[in-house]
């Protein structure tokens, strides 16, 4: 049984990292995964929280 871009179903779609993909952040990455695209990012604030 083929997906519906031609691969088997039990293949993986095509996966990529894309770091530092925002500026601002101390660390960021672009994931992609298919036609799903998420990007995570985290600021580091070296104090106590209120």
């Amino acid at each position: 049984m083929l997906a519906s871009i031609e691969r088997p179903h039990n293949a993986l779609r095509p996966f990529s990292l894309v770091p530092h993909i925002a500026p601002n952040a101390t660390g960021s990455v672009l994931v992609e995964c298919g036609n799903t695209k998420v990007i995570c990012a985290v600021t580091l604030e070296e104090k106590i929280p209120h």
